[in-house]
């Protein structure tokens, strides 16, 4: 197993840390001796999008029901495409009940 090998920007001045995080950067950050991470802000990645729209949307590529992960085999017959959830989902959550 190899392992990553991360680069540290170092920086003399702490402005130059608060300049790259007010611009949206991201990375590793060497500051007198202390290494500071800088990640995105409350789970969201460059194109603002949160986890969870990430992980719908990544499902929906796939073919997976967005709920539980599991593989999608029925198609909407008007436009062609998979549902976005599984038969026991699409029972539970999207057909009306009488």
């Amino acid at each position: 197993m190899k392992k990553s090998c991360i680069k540290i920007k170092e920086i003399k001045n702490i402005r130059t840390l608060i300049n790259d995080i007010k611009s949206g950067k991201i990375g590793w950050y060497g500051y007198q001796g202390k290494t500071i991470l800088v990640g995105y802000r409350k789970g969201r990645d460059e194109e603002g999008r949160d986890s969870k729209q990430r992980t719908y949307w990544d499902r929906r590529k796939k073919g997976l029901c967005v709920k539980c992960g599991k593989k999608v085999s029925k198609k909407n017959p008007q436009t062609g495409k998979l549902y976005r959830l599984c038969d026991r989902h699409r029972k539970e959550l999207d057909q009306k009940k009488i």
